[in-house]
C-alpha cells in the first residue's frame, strides 16, 4: 500500500482500470461522544457483487472488463453511543455519478445521485461541504448538511515524502487527519431525530488500480481525537505473502509534537464472529519517546460477512477517548457466498428492492442487529 498525504489529490484518478476502484471516506465524532457517522462515496464500488460477477463473467482477456465508473455507490451509516441508527448502501446507474472541477483552484464537486460532496480549497483552509438527500424502502430518510473545516498545513505531512505521489496498487490518502464538523441532519420516519452537533472528523482518499484482494489479506484501521487536539491514527496490514507491515502517527496536542511510529502490536484475539472473522480485542501502541496507547474495542457497530466497524476506547496516560476503528478482509468479498448476505443491504438504482428492505423490521434486523 501506497501512503500519500496531499491534499491536492482529492481528486480523481481518471484511468482506473477494470476491477480498480476509487472512494472518498468521511468519519466524525460529536463533542459530547454521543453521535458519530461514517459516510464512503464509491467510483467502483469494490464491495458490489454487480461489480465482481461482471468481472469474473468476463470471456477472455481480449473481452473488455468492467469499469468502476458503472459502479458508483454511497453508504451512510449514522451512530448513536456507537449503536446504529441508520443505515443506506445504495448503488447508482453511471449516469446517477458526476465530477466537476476547477483546474484553478483543485475544487471539485462530486454528484451520487442525490447526494453531493464538494471539496474547497482556499489560501489557508481545505473545506469538504456534504450534502445528504436519501430515502430507504422502509420509508425512513435522512437529510442535512455536513461541512468539515481543517488547514493545509497538518502535522502528519511531515513523516510522508511529499515528492512520492505516485499511486500504487492500492493508495491511501490522508486528506483531513484532523478536521473540525459541524453536523446538521434529519432522520425521517416513524421516530424522527434531528442530529445537530460539533464534533472532529477525519477524511481520506482511496484509490486502487486492482481488485483490493490481489493487494492485501486484510487491513485493520483506526483513528481517534482527545479533547486536548491530540489525534491518534494507525493501520496494520498483512500483505498477500504473510508479512505485516503497520505503523501509527501519534500528535500530541499540547507540545505539538507529532511521532510516527511501527510499534502496533495486535493483542490476541477474543474469538470469532458469526460470520468467522477474527473478532479483534485491543492494539497497544508504543510511541519512541516510550509512551504507550491503548485501544479497547468497546462497541461493534457493524458487522458483516468481510468487514467490522466498531467503536474503541483509546486511552494515554490521564486521557480517554472514543475512536473508530475497522477491519477487513477483501478476499470474502469476491466468495460468491457472501453475496446474498451482501445484497440484503445493497440497494441497486433501477431494480426493484428485495423483501428484507421493504420491511423496517427485517432491514433493521439485517444492520441493527450485530450479534452476528
Amino acid at each position: 500500500m501506497q501512503i500519500l498525504s496531499n491534499q491536492l489529490l482529492d481528486l480523481q484518478k481518471q484511468s482506473k482500470p477494470s476491477g480498480g476502484y476509487e472512494w472518498w471516506y468521511f468519519d466524525a465524532i460529536s463533542t459530547c461522544k454521543t453521535w458519530s457517522f461514517v459516510l464512503i462515496f464509491y467510483e467502483g464500488n469494490p464491495f458490489s457483487p454487480h461489480y465482481h460477477g461482471a468481472m469474473q463473467a468476463k470471456g477472455s482477456e481480449d473481452t473488455p472488463g468492467p469499469m468502476p465508473q458503472d459502479y458508483p455507490a454511497v453508504t451512510l451509516s449514522i451512530y448513536k453511543h456507537g449503536r446504529p441508527i441508520y443505515y443506506s448502501f445504495q448503488e447508482y446507474e453511471p449516469n446517477d455519478f458526476a465530477l466537476d472541477s476547477s483546474m484553478q483552484t483543485h475544487d471539485i464537486t462530486l454528484t451520487f445521485g442525490s447526494h453531493t460532496v464538494s471539496l474547497i480549497r482556499s489560501r489557508h483552509e481545505f473545506r469538504a461541504e456534504i450534502q445528504l438527500d436519501d430515502r430507504l424502502s422502509s420509508g425512513e430518510s435522512l437529510h442535512g448538511t455536513i461541512i468539515y473545516t481543517t488547514t493545509h498545513d497538518e502535522p502528519v505531512r511531515s513523516f510522508i515524502d511529499p515528492t512520492q505521489d505516485n499511486l500504487g496498487a492500492h493508495s491511501w490518502i490522508l486528506c483531513m487527519e484532523a478536521a473540525s464538523v459541524e453536523s446538521r441532519l434529519t432522520i425521517g420516519g416513524k421516530e424522527p431525530q434531528h442530529i445537530d452537533f460539533e464534533g472532529n472528523g477525519y477524511h481520506d482518499h482511496n484509490v486502487g488500480l486492482e481488485p483490493m484482494d490481489q493487494s492485501f489479506q486484510d487491513w485493520h484501521w483506526g483513528r481517534a481525537h482527545f479533547e486536548n487536539g491530540s489525534f491518534l491514527l494507525y493501520y496494520v496490514m498483512k500483505q498477500l505473502n504473510g508479512s505485516l507491515t503497520g505503523g501509527a502517527w501519534v500528535s500530541n496536542g499540547s507540545t505539538g509534537v507529532v511521532e510516527f511510529t511501527k510499534d502496533v502490536y495486535i493483542t490476541p484475539y477474543l474469538n470469532r464472529s458469526f460470520f468467522g472473522l477474527k473478532n479483534l480485542k485491543s492494539l497497544i501502541i508504543q510511541t519512541e519517546s516510550g509512551e504507550k496507547l491503548t485501544l479497547a474495542r468497546q462497541t461493534l457497530s457493524d458487522n458483516g460477512p468481510f468487514y467490522q466497524r466498531f467503536h474503541s476506547k483509546v486511552t494515554w496516560a490521564d486521557q480517554q477517548t472514543i475512536g473508530i476503528s475497522e477491519y477487513i478482509v477483501p478476499a470474502r468479498i469476491v466468495r460468491k457466498a457472501s453475496w446474498p448476505l451482501i445484497n440484503l443491504r445493497l440497494r441497486k438504482r433501477g431494480r426493484k428492492a428485495n423483501w428484507v428492505q421493504k420491511s423496517r423490521f427485517f432491514y433493521n434486523l439485517t444492520w441493527k442487529t450485530t450479534f452476528w
